[in-house]
């Protein structure tokens, strides 16, 4: 990982937005909210999602189970 916070707070509601490059092919995994986004070499991803439920949320590359940030929703 080479920049970004690991750990961002959303209030519940929010849209969440980031971008994800990377230099493998794998799945961007949003834990708790069970989804998926794929990930091509050399390509930049967006993922955007609603935050809908509250808690702490892992974010990781699926293949690797390389942590990219914590999402913390609250009400």
């Amino acid at each position: 990982m080479v920049s970004g916070p690991d750990r961002i707070q959303v209030t519940q509601g929010d849209v969440v937005t980031f971008t994800v490059l990377s230099d493998i092919a794998d799945h961007v995994h949003v834990h708790g909210y069970d989804l998926f986004f794929e990930l091509v070499p050399s390509q930049t991803v967006e993922v955007s999602f609603e935050a809908t439920a509250q808690g702490l949320f892992e974010v990781e590359l699926e293949s690797t189970h390389l942590l990219l940030l914590v999402i913390e929703v609250t009400s």
